[in-house]
């Protein structure tokens, strides 16, 4: 795919035997959930800057030099990473300024989120967490100050959400 300029939405959606991908140096757009429910997903490479995939989580690198979180591979907590996503296991997270609606969508092996030391996030998502069925907790940075709607829903189990010294309306 070194030509390929951009990937339309969903571009491999249920692609359940993608394992690795490159996505080249031409890479300026990936679309919205560019590797919607590849389940053994564990590598994408990324050739010219614009985009970073660490552990199961695919960045943006923004102008500014912080980060947005695209999507996390349905594979996190399985095929790839661990089923904590915090920046022990994330470094990158302490740069992510923003995340993309439904990043964590069907990301059904992640039990544990903690954004707690990623104090530039402002906004939980519309569908965030969406069909998330067995994450457990979710830790919020104190610069949190909305969450869009179902950011937390059709989930098989209960999540606790912690918002340090703040009073959230969901």
């Amino acid at each position: 795919m070194n030509d390929v300029e951009y990937l339309p939405d969903k571009a491999f959606e249920n692609c359940e035997r993608l394992g690795i991908v490159n996505l080249g140096g031409a890479m300026q757009d990936v679309g919205v959930l560019p590797f919607y429910d590849c389940t053994n997903l564990v590598s994408v490479a990324c050739g010219n800057g614009t985009y970073v995939a660490n552990n199961g989580i695919l960045y943006e690198n923004l102008s500014d030099g912080s980060k947005k979180i695209v999507e996390c591979f349905a594979s996190r907590g399985g095929a790839v990473g661990t089923s904590t996503v915090d920046t022990d296991s994330d470094p990158d997270l302490a740069t992510v300024r923003e995340i993309a609606n439904n990043a964590f969508d069907n990301c059904d092996d992640i039990r544990f989120v903690d954004f707690t030391d990623a104090d530039n996030i402002s906004t939980i998502p519309e569908g965030c967490f969406k069909n998330c069925d067995n994450l457990r907790s979710v830790e919020l940075p104190t610069t949190v100050s909305s969450v869009e709607k179902e950011a937390f829903s059709n989930m098989d189990t209960d999540v606790e959400i912690v918002a340090r010294n703040k009073t959230l309306f969901l």
